[in-house]
């Protein structure tokens, strides 16, 4: 899948082989010619179910396990191409333009108060 489509927060499974093999082909004697090369040693890992934690831009990706751990697969890589989503991170909530000019008002003129207080205490402190 497109790395675009996933995002921190994603719940994954890393793809079965023989579904990846169909898509991709092997390379070699010992690996799938996904975008990084999954070898037979990452066969185990097939199934899995993790949270994604980290994505680069260039679609790879660091995986949380069910218990919070990073999983780093013995230090082999995992790749969006390599995964099925099973469950879409929360969306984050947007905040309407009007909304946030509402909420910096507020901020300024509270901001005003506090410059009018320090202003008042700094006179009144004298030289």
């Amino acid at each position: 899948m497109n790395k675009d489509f996933f995002r921190v927060g994603d719940t994954v499974r890393i793809r079965e082989w023989d579904d990846m093999e169909r898509e991709f082909g092997l390379r070699g004697r010992d690996g799938l010619a996904c975008s990084l090369c999954f070898l037979e040693e990452m066969r185990r890992f097939c199934g899995r179910e993790a949270t994604i934690s980290h994505i680069t831009t260039n679609g790879i990706v660091t995986l949380k396990g069910v218990d919070g751990e990073n999983l780093f697969f013995n230090g082999w890589s995992i790749h969006t191409d390599m995964l099925t989503l099973v469950k879409s991170a929360e969306k984050t909530k947007k905040v309407s333009a009007d909304a946030f000019d509402a909420l910096l008002k507020k901020a300024e003129s509270a901001f005003d108060d506090v410059l009018s207080a320090l202003k008042e205490a700094r006179e009144e402190i004298g030289d």
